[in-house]
């Protein structure tokens, strides 16, 4: 075959396409189905490492403020060291006053099985 003669851009040489077409065959082709799943986990990976990372920042960043506040509560306070937290009550004293009242009612239903069987025709 002599091509010199074809006009250029013919659709007739080399097979249609202009050249040989060796692309699938190269194992760095980026269109290759095996290389984009390999680009997509890849960028999964990224992505959770990356979420980690700023989990773990924002973790430590907390815990830092967190110190930080009990620093100063202890500086306000006068105190050596922050006492440890604990539940704050502040209906304790009504509560006492009231007392366990699902106490006192079983307290009452016994009395009133030993009273009934010490005292059948009480009933």
């Amino acid at each position: 075959h002599d091509f010199s003669r074809l006009p250029p851009g013919n659709a007739q040489t080399m097979g249609g396409h202009g050249g040989l077409n060796i692309l699938p065959q190269k194992s760095w082709n980026v269109y290759n189905r095996d290389n984009r799943q390999k680009v997509e986990r890849d960028e999964a990976e990224a992505a959770a490492a990356a979420t980690e990372s700023a989990r773990a920042a924002a973790s430590q960043r907390m815990q830092a403020n967190v110190e930080e506040m009990r620093a100063r509560r202890a500086e306000v306070s006068g105190e050596a060291s922050a006492a440890p937290l604990r539940h704050v009550n502040f209906f304790e004293a009504e509560e006492l006053a009231r007392g366990n009242e699902a106490a006192a009612a079983e307290a009452r239903a016994a009395d009133a099985r030993a009273t009934a069987r010490l005292m059948p025709d009480l009933q």
